[in-house]
C-alpha cells in the first residue's frame, strides 16, 4: 500500500501537467494578442448582414439556438392571443394562416428589406382583412361585446382595429404595425406612405364617415410633403388618387341651415343622404394652424366665402371657373387649379341649356344671388375666367337658367 505521502505528490504531479498542457486556440490568440479589447457596443447591437443570416441557418441546422429560432420558440398564438384563438379555431385554414401571419409580425422575422414590410402589409389589407371581416359580421353581437376589449387590444398589436357604427362592427382596418422595421430599414417616402396609409385607414368610418376630417387634414399634409419632396416616387404614385379625392372632399365642405340649425356636409348640394353630414371645425383649425401648406392661401380664401344652403332651395347661384363634360375630366382640372392655388372647391353636377349634364368647377354657391355676386365682384380682378350662373332646382336637380 502506497502512503498518503506518496499519494500527496502524486496528486501535485498531476495537477501540475494539467495546468501546464497544451494551449487552447483561444490560449493562443490571448498570448500573441494581449492588448485586443473586447467588442465595443457599437460592434454587438450591428445590424444583420446576409453572411450573419447564413450563420443563422447553419447554426439552426446543427440544432443550436439562434435569436430568431429562439423567438419561434416563444411564440405563442394560443397563449399571446387568447380571444383570437378561440374565435378562429372552428376555421383551421385561415386559423393556419393568421397565426403564422401573427408570428412574423410579432418576431419580425424574415423582415429585412422595405419590400419584406410592403408584403407583410399587403398580406394584412389584401388576405387576412378581406378573410376575417366576415368572421366578425358573423359573431353573435353578445359575444361581440364581451370580448370586445380583447379583440381590439389583441388585434392592434397586429396591425388591426375594428371600425364600428353606432357600437355595430363594420368592417376591420389597418392599424400601426411593424414600427421597429419601418424606422430601422424604411426609407422616408415609405414611412410618409405607411403614414398617409395609416391616415386613410383613420377616415373609414361608420354611419358618418365625413363627420371627422381630421384624417382627411393628415391625408393632405402628408401627402403634399410626398409629393413635394418625391414626386417621382413610387409610393407618391401609389398615394396619387387618393390625395386628390382627399384634398377635394375636404375643400368641398358646405354650411346647411334648416330651421335656425347650422350644419355642414360635402359632396353634391343636391344629395342631401345623413351620411354625408360633415363638420367645419377642422377647416377652421386648418386655416390656423397649417399655414405653411401650399393649399392654406385658397382654404382661407374658402372659409371667409364659404357654400351656404338650406334644406329645401328654390334656385342656386354658382361662381364657377367653367365646365367639363365628364366628372373624370372634371376631378383632374379641379386638382390643377387647386395645386395652382385657385379655390375650385366643388364638382357640381347641372343639366345645361342644350340637355346635356356638364360638372362645374365651382368657388362657392348661394342662395342669395347678392351673396354671389359679392364673391364675384372680388374674384374677378384675380380670375378673368371666374362666371356667374343661375340654376333652378327641379325634382332635386340643377338646371342652368343664366350664365
Amino acid at each position: 500500500m502506497r502512503s498518503p505521502f506518496c499519494l500527496i505528490c502524486s496528486l501535485i504531479v498531476l495537477l501540475t501537467v494539467t495546468a501546464c498542457g497544451p494551449k487552447t486556440a483561444a490560449d493562443s490568440t490571448e498570448t500573441q494578442n494581449p492588448t485586443t479589447s473586447s467588442p465595443s457596443a457599437t460592434d454587438q447591437t450591428a445590424p444583420a448582414s446576409d453572411s450573419m443570416v447564413a450563420d443563422d441557418d447553419e447554426l439552426m441546422a446543427r440544432g443550436a439556438p439562434t435569436d430568431r429560432s429562439m423567438s419561434r420558440m416563444a411564440f405563442s398564438f394560443e397563449q399571446q392571443f387568447p380571444h383570437l384563438h378561440q374565435l378562429l379555431q372552428s376555421t383551421p385554414t385561415l386559423y393556419d394562416q393568421f397565426s403564422t401571419y401573427a408570428q412574423q409580425v410579432v418576431t419580425g422575422d424574415r423582415i429585412a428589406s422595405e419590400g419584406d414590410i410592403l408584403q407583410v402589409i399587403g398580406q394584412r389589407d389584401q388576405t387576412i382583412i378581406p378573410k376575417l371581416n366576415p368572421i366578425f359580421e358573423e359573431l353573435d353581437e353578445d359575444v361581440f361585446y364581451e370580448g370586445i376589449e380583447g379583440y381590439v387590444e389583441e388585434l392592434q398589436q397586429l396591425g388591426l382595429s375594428i371600425a364600428t357604427a353606432e357600437g355595430m362592427f363594420v368592417t376591420l382596418k389597418g392599424h400601426k404595425m411593424l414600427a421597429s422595421q419601418i424606422e430601422t430599414i424604411g426609407s422616408e417616402p415609405l414611412k410618409l406612405f405607411l403614414e398617409f396609409q395609416q391616415a386613410d385607414a383613420n377616415s373609414m368610418g361608420g354611419e358618418y364617415p365625413y363627420n371627422n376630417l381630421a384624417p382627411y387634414r393628415d391625408m393632405i399634409l402628408i401627402g403634399e410633403e410626398l409629393y413635394a419632396n418625391h414626386p417621382k416616387s413610387e409610393y407618391y404614385t401609389k398615394i396619387a388618387p387618393r390625395f386628390q379625392e382627399a384634398l377635394s372632399t375636404f375643400v368641398g365642405v358646405f354650411q346647411v341651415t334648416e330651421q335656425d340649425y347650422q350644419s355642414y356636409r360635402v359632396g353634391d348640394p343636391m344629395n342631401q343622404e345623413y351620411y354625408l353630414m360633415s363638420e367645419g371645425e377642422t377647416l377652421e383649425a386648418f386655416v390656423k394652424e397649417n399655414t405653411q401648406s401650399r393649399y392654406h392661401a385658397l382654404i382661407s380664401e374658402k372659409m371667409k366665402s364659404i357654400s351656404a344652403i338650406s334644406g329645401k332651395p328654390e334656385n342656386l347661384y354658382l361662381v364657377h371657373f367653367g365646365a367639363e363634360s365628364t366628372e373624370e375630366a372634371a376631378k383632374a382640372r379641379q386638382f390643377e387649379l387647386l395645386n395652382a392655388g385657385v379655390a375650385a372647391s366643388h364638382l357640381v353636377r347641372v343639366t345645361m341649356g342644350n340637355g346635356k349634364s356638364n360638372f362645374i368647377l365651382t368657388h362657392s354657391f348661394f342662395e342669395d344671388s347678392e351673396k354671389a355676386s359679392d364673391v364675384f365682384d372680388q374674384l374677378e380682378p384675380r380670375h378673368k375666367d371666374v362666371k356667374l350662373m343661375m340654376c333652378s332646382i327641379y325634382k332635386g336637380e340643377l338646371n342652368q337658367l343664366g350664365i
